[in-house]
């Protein structure tokens, strides 16, 4: 996740922002708008949508100046407990 995390703040060197929520890890990938984004690297950011440890692809939320990465853990399902507890990004920072 921490590698994620980093891919999103060169995206917002580069770009001013992070993307919106909806434009998600797909804005690593390919340049959402031109228009919005017009610094976008030439290569993207990742080369192919990142999945989690269960084969899952991450989610990702924009907060304000801020974001939120989460891995829905072992069941695959939002939220859950022990071994099934969401992982968030956040938590991990602590």
């Amino acid at each position: 996740m921490h590698d994620l995390k980093k891919r999103f703040d060169m995206f917002k060197l580069d770009n001013g922002n992070y993307p919106d929520t909806e434009e998600g890890f797909e804005a690593l990938v390919a340049n959402p708008d031109a228009d919005k984004y017009p610094n976008y690297r030439a290569k993207p950011y990742l080369k192919k949508m990142p999945k989690d440890s269960w084969k899952t692809p991450f989610l990702y939320v924009k907060k304000g100046d801020n974001i939120e990465l989460i891995s829905f853990a072992a069941d695959r399902k939002d939220g859950g407990e022990e071994s099934n507890k969401d992982i968030l990004f956040s938590d991990c920072t602590k």
